[in-house]
């Protein structure tokens, strides 16, 4: 099973394996989080349609870093163009 959890930075989700065993706390165990890997689920999802999530979430990922990367290469030319000596 894939879980789903919030995470407060962009994307605002974060997701793993687990084996879909929820404790009495309502969270579960993602095991490539190491001895921390405790979390509560938002969303869990099969195998496949977790996987296939997954991959969504990493290519709005990537567009989004690649528009960020646009923003500060054109911020940095306006701030030089008033502060050349940077």
């Amino acid at each position: 099973m894939i879980v789903f959890w919030k995470y407060d930075l962009f994307p605002f989700l974060l997701s793993g394996e687990t084996d879909g065993k929820i404790n009495v706390n309502g969270c579960v165990y993602v095991p490539s989080y190491g001895a921390g890997g405790t979390f509560k689920p938002v969303h869990i999802f099969s195998d496949d349609v977790g996987k296939q999530k997954q991959e969504e979430l990493k290519n709005i990922k990537i567009k989004h870093n690649k528009k960020i990367e646009k923003i500060m290469f054109k911020s940095k030319n306006k701030i030089l163009e008033l502060f050349p000596v940077l």
